[in-house]
């Protein structure tokens, strides 16, 4: 052993984002938005849709890193129409080959 550390770089670290975001995020074009920003971030894949309950659901998956800035630049997006924002973490399931809007 030389010593190195076993741990995944938080580059590297793979899981499955389950984010809603509540506040005035129905016909504002968060979706389209959404998935224009997500274009820039092609190791991250999911979808975007509306929910019933007037919030929009984010579902993406990818590297650690490359999610939270995707999060951060949707958020700044919408800065004044964002009331709150929940993030759920579960395994990384390799399920999504792209970004798409979900109807």
């Amino acid at each position: 052993m030389t010593g190195e550390k076993t741990e995944t770089r938080e580059s590297e670290r793979r899981e499955q984002w389950v984010v809603r975001f509540r506040g005035r995020v129905h016909g504002v074009g968060f979706r389209f938005t959404t998935r224009q920003l997500a274009h820039a971030y092609p190791e991250v894949a999911g979808y975007v849709r509306n929910c019933p309950d007037g919030s929009v659901e984010l579902v993406m998956e990818g590297p650690v890193d490359r999610m939270g800035q995707l999060l951060e630049a949707v958020r700044g997006a919408f800065a004044n129409n964002i009331t709150d924002v929940s993030v759920q973490s579960q395994p990384w399931t390799g399920a999504f080959e792209r970004f798409e809007i979900r109807y």
